[in-house]
């Protein structure tokens, strides 16, 4: 099972607010379909395209980034029936696959989002790495 493709269809970032007491930010990932792909490229695994909706909600009605998009997958066929017999009967993504999918989707949008997030003015929406001074280190110096 591997990625073998990834796009963005739409990106989006308002601000709605200059300025909040509190601000808490959530993320969220739909995923809208799971297609079967034909393909002569890959005559033993079957392609599935995914698309998917990729939400940051800053509350109380701060601000929103959302990324709209679909990836593909290569898999085996055994595999392919297992996540499309999943997706049709229960709506929800096989656990196998689940991991590789929104980790691919969280990096990829993720980037992005801090990119949109400094040019709008807006926090971080996952915490960044800082740098903080010991009280030993700064008496060996």
């Amino acid at each position: 099972m591997r990625i073998i493709g990834f796009n963005f269809t739409k990106i989006s970032a308002a601000k709605l607010k200059t300025s909040a007491v509190k601000i808490d930010i959530k993320s969220n990932i739909h995923i809208d379909s799971i297609k079967l792909l034909s393909s002569d490229l890959l005559k033993e695994e079957h392609i599935l395209s995914i698309d998917f909706d990729y939400t940051i909600d800053y509350t109380p009605d701060l601000a929103q980034i959302s990324f709209q998009g679909g990836l593909l997958i290569s898999v085996e066929e055994s595999l392919s029936k297992q996540i499309l017999k999943t997706w049709e009967e229960k709506g929800s993504i096989n656990s196998e696959i689940r991991p590789l999918i929104f980790n691919t989707i969280f990096t990829r949008a993720n980037i992005k989002a801090l990119d949109l997030e400094q040019e709008i003015n807006l926090p971080p929406h996952i915490p960044m790495p800082k740098i903080s001074i010991n009280s030993e280190d700064t008496q060996k110096e």
